[in-house]
């Protein structure tokens, strides 16, 4: 499905460049998603994330990966379908948009990564199903 831009994220898109703005169409969520948070200071220098999610696709509403204060909450092992888009939101703002290989945004500044802990139980949920799938009797 489509994601179509309200009215009010397309008066946020229309103050950014016109280089960013292009984009709009074919990634909507990515550039709505720059839009809201274009004016935001880049993060200050050494600044460790206490929360960290990572996007692989324009309009995935979960994470593909994410961090809280150190530790594993989601990690999908899944390829994502549209691999021609990153987006590294962090305490729940945009800090980072790459389409195509271009980087359209980017205020990460001098962050520093936390140290990432994999408990058991994390990495056993990713690489487990969810449900133990039924016994063929042939």
């Amino acid at each position: 499905m489509a994601y179509k831009l309200a009215p009010i994220q397309l008066e946020e898109i229309a103050r950014l460049p016109l280089w960013i703005q292009q984009y709009k169409d074919k990634y909507p969520v990515s550039i709505s998603n720059i839009a809201m948070d274009y004016y935001v200071p880049i993060l200050p220098f050494g600044y460790v994330p206490e929360d960290i999610d990572i996007y692989y696709e324009d309009d995935s509403g979960i994470a593909d990966l994410s961090i809280t204060r150190g530790k594993i909450e989601i990690f999908n092992i899944n390829r994502p379908s549209n691999p021609n888009v990153i987006r590294i939101f962090i305490e729940g703002q945009c800090a980072y948009v790459e389409i195509e290989g271009k980087v359209l945004f980017n205020r990460l500044g001098a962050v520093k990564l936390p140290k990432v802990v994999m408990d058991p139980d994390t990495c056993a949920a990713i690489v487990l199903p969810d449900e133990p799938e039924e016994e063929l009797n042939v």
